[in-house]
């Protein structure tokens, strides 16, 4: 049975669950519920987070982020470097970067020297789903954020 996850005390109380009018409060928080994201996301080894997310929920409080609040949050993410939209014109739905691309690339050069990879060809599905890849850090990681981690090693020579 899977752990889990321990939420903050602040998840608890429902107004973490109102957007909050007031600019200061309100960008504490989205920085709260940004950190929270990504800890979940990791957590749960997710890649991706849209506004049906179910930590944007909390069944005992009966209460839930509006569309309004989780598009905050994501732009929040979004603006700080840790998440991207999958389709900006859409703005419901990010690629959450509890690891950047260029520290996933990092990771999967690591892996690739300490396992006798280096200048060698793997496709995607090996370096997600490999017999080599088991256990490393980037197994299951998402195609686009895969793609965008190979990017960067391209860039890098």
């Amino acid at each position: 049975m899977e752990d889990a996850f321990p939420f903050p005390a602040h998840y608890h109380l429902p107004p973490f669950f109102t957007l909050q009018p007031v600019a200061t409060t309100r960008g504490q928080q989205c920085e709260l519920w940004a950190e929270l994201l990504l800890e979940h996301c990791r957590f749960h080894r997710r890649f991706e987070v849209d506004d049906q997310a179910p930590v944007f929920r909390h069944a005992a409080l009966q209460r839930q982020l509006k569309p309004q609040g989780v598009e905050a949050v994501l732009e929040h993410l979004v603006r700080s470097g840790k998440g991207e939209w999958v389709e900006p014109r859409r703005r419901d739905k990010c690629y959450v970067y509890w690891n950047t691309p260029e520290q996933w690339a990092d990771l999967i050069a690591t892996w690739a020297a300490e396992t006798g990879h280096t200048n060698t060809v793997c496709t995607l599905f090996e370096l997600q789903a490999g017999d080599d890849a088991r256990g490393a850090a980037f197994e299951g990681l998402s195609t686009p954020l895969l793609v965008k981690a190979v990017r960067c090693l391209e860039r890098q020579g």
